[in-house]
């Protein structure tokens, strides 16, 4: 970690040195916890949570970001047994960007993490995705459309990919668009089976979007990321009264029998189809307390929904989340988020609750420290439960997230 952060403070000094006009930025952030889970405690592990080294370098025409994750390694070799064990990779995102026209075209390539619409996310501060927003937009337990504004996001791979995007935003005018080609090592085209060697590991994305002032914004996005599957979404934000942001978005899937996501032949046709609604909002009451709320219902139709047959039906879930942020005093923040979901509504017993109440303690603009409680509980259901199928907490946890900027 050592050896990184050098490397890092070396880069920065030669940058700036021959190019006076560069920005230079260093953040690094630790998430660790203390947690509890049938009733056995587990010790303060920083291997269960992200550790984050951010770098970048920008001007007017060109930048670059380095997203490092000091722990990986060890991560990988299961040292510290964390949730990303064996899975994570030492770059969490890392990108380098040139300007053309004064900014009207933008060419970006590598491994990134930014999506284009608003997902209400002002006062979540260092949360980690589990303790704010526990789903992206998009179908939630989707195989096509899930996360759909990561234009980087192949659900195939259940992973981001590295990509090469261009971007075009004219002058004088409120509206952009991206075409991304992502990386896909699964395959978007396989024309093995026909004795032919021109196969293309690329799938493709494809964003606009447009902005009316202070008043409403829209985004539509198209993506192909693998044979014969179709992800569309689209997203109204809407801020014409005063204090509320309101976001609506419809995401929608479809692939055929021969698509990864496989099924039945229903009559030739698209037969894996699933599609999710979004509804998130934000009022700002007054200068120091605000509220938030983020609801999803979702659908995997037919095929891919559960075990691949016409009988199967359609798998309906379900999450909302409400938290309200509350500036204490100018250096202290207190916040408390409740989520719930339901994984399947034609299941007895599949829905789980999360109470997170937070304080966040933040002696400068660039410096914080935050920390809660997280109460997990599961096994919440509409019908009498089993003895074995109760509902229970089945884990609390104790957050510590430790972040410094320069």
């Amino acid at each position: 970690m050592k050896k990184i952060v050098s490397v890092l403070a070396l880069t920065a000094l030669a940058f700036g040195s021959v190019f006076a006009d560069t920005e230079i930025s260093l953040t690094f952030t630790q998430r660790a916890f203390i947690s509890t889970r049938n009733n056995a405690v587990k010790k303060f592990d920083l291997g269960t949570a992200g550790d984050c080294i951010t770098f970048t370098l920008q001007n007017e025409r060109a930048g670059v970001l380095f997203d490092i994750d000091p722990d990986a390694s060890n991560k990988r070799n299961g040292l510290n047994h964390g949730t990303k064990a064996n899975t994570a990779d030492i770059m969490d995102q890392y990108y380098g960007w040139i300007n053309f026209l004064d900014g009207q075209l933008k060419v970006q390539s590598g491994l990134w993490l930014k999506r284009n619409v608003n997902r209400m996310k002002q006062d979540a501060g260092k949360w980690d995705s589990a303790e704010y927003e526990k789903y992206k937009l998009g179908v939630v337990s989707g195989k096509i459309a899930k996360d759909i504004s990561n234009l980087t996001f192949v659900n195939q791979l259940d992973a981001r990919q590295l990509a090469l995007a261009v971007t075009a935003s004219p002058a004088d005018t409120d509206i952009f668009g991206t075409l991304a080609l992502v990386d896909n090592t699964n395959g978007y085209v396989d024309n093995r089976s026909a004795g032919r060697k021109d196969d293309c590991f690329v799938g493709f994305a494809f964003e606009a979007g447009y902005k009316m002032e202070d008043m409403a914004a829209f985004n539509v996005i198209i993506k192909n990321e693998s044979k014969n599957t179709y992800g569309f979404g689209l997203f109204a934000d809407l801020l014409a009264v005063e204090n509320l942001d309101v976001l609506a978005g419809f995401s929608m899937g479809i692939g055929t029998k021969d698509s990864w996501v496989g099924g039945y032949d229903a009559d030739n046709g698209y037969d894996h189809r699933e599609w999710g609604i979004d509804l998130r909002a934000r009022y700002q009451f007054n200068k120091r307390v605000a509220l938030t709320t983020m609801n999803n219902i979702s659908c995997v139709d037919g095929a891919a929904a559960k075990t691949g047959t016409a009988s199967d039906g359609a798998t309906f879930s379900i999450w909302d989340m409400v938290s309200i942020s509350a500036q204490a005093k100018d250096t202290i923040r207190l916040m408390a988020t409740l989520e719930w979901s339901y994984a399947d509504l034609n299941a007895a017993r599949s829905g789980s609750l999360q109470l997170i109440p937070g304080i966040e303690i933040k002696p400068a603009s660039n410096v914080s420290f935050l920390s809660g409680v997280v109460i997990d509980i599961e096994k919440l259901g509409f019908s009498a439960p089993a003895d074995d199928n109760k509902t229970q907490v089945s884990s609390v946890k104790i957050p510590f997230v430790f972040h410094v900027g320069l």
